[in-house]
């Protein structure tokens, strides 16, 4: 009778441990999968961030040369009234893509901040499924260093 419980223990533990280990490998999974999909928006949103650095540079740069086309054109005297108007035209232009992007670089930031946050997240959780696999298998490791006593005791 002591044969048959120890071994509906050890049945019994095992099927537990089949079930924890099979949970857990589960979430450790779905944290893995969540932390790489955050690592890869992230990335995104660094390659916008780049390419609107990129882009606003680009246009300083244009509203450096329409600056200078201003002096010149200021010192052009009358035929240089057209072409300053439309130096003037071409600056407030160059100026509002600037500003455009200034704010459109300043929403990548948030959008970067954000998916570095998610990423945390996704890697805290990941870590904590970890920790959770560990702990089952430590009370496998009980469990079975139990069921091994009885087993003994039985064959005493």
């Amino acid at each position: 009778e002591v044969e048959a419980e120890a071994e509906a223990a050890a049945a019994a533990a095992a099927e537990t441990r089949s079930q924890a280990e099979e949970g857990l490998r589960t979430e450790l999974e779905a944290a893995k999968a969540s932390a790489e999909a955050a690592g890869v928006r992230v990335d995104n949103a660094s390659t916008k961030l780049e390419a609107a650095e990129a882009q606003m540079a680009e246009y300083q740069g244009k509203a450096a040369q329409l600056e200078e086309q201003l002096v010149a054109a200021q010192e052009g005297g009358t035929a240089g009234e057209q072409a300053l108007t439309t130096a003037r035209e071409e600056l407030a232009a160059a100026e509002a893509e600037r500003a455009q992007l200034a704010e459109q670089n300043a929403r990548l930031e948030e959008d970067a901040a954000a998916l570095r946050e998610d990423f945390s997240a996704a890697r805290e959780a990941a870590a904590m499924a970890a920790e959770e696999i560990d702990a089952a298998r430590s009370e496998l490791a009980e469990a079975r260093s139990s069921t091994l006593a009885k087993d003994d005791a039985i064959a005493e």
